[in-house]
């Protein structure tokens, strides 16, 4: 049997690795959100950051599209 895109285990798949990228990446930034953030709130902002700005899709470092999407919900008011 060939799995694919339709197949809900491939699908289960592909969301828990969106999840964990996102959780990574979310990690490693030096962000602004509030600490009551949650993470299923940071992926529906990743997420609705990709169905708005699809021309990025094509970006080779996932974690660029992670950090634009967190700085836009989340902007830093750092007065230097």
């Amino acid at each position: 049997m060939v799995r694919g895109p339709q197949d809900k285990n491939h699908n289960l798949f592909m969301s828990g690795n969106f999840v964990g990228y996102v959780s990574g990446a979310w990690d490693a930034m030096d962000d602004c959100a509030p600490e009551e953030v949650e993470l299923y709130q940071m992926v529906r902002i990743v997420y609705d950051y990709l169905q708005d700005h699809p021309e990025k899709l094509h970006y080779k470092k996932g974690s660029i599209i992670v950090e634009h999407a967190i700085n836009e919900a989340f902007p830093c008011d750092k007065v230097e």
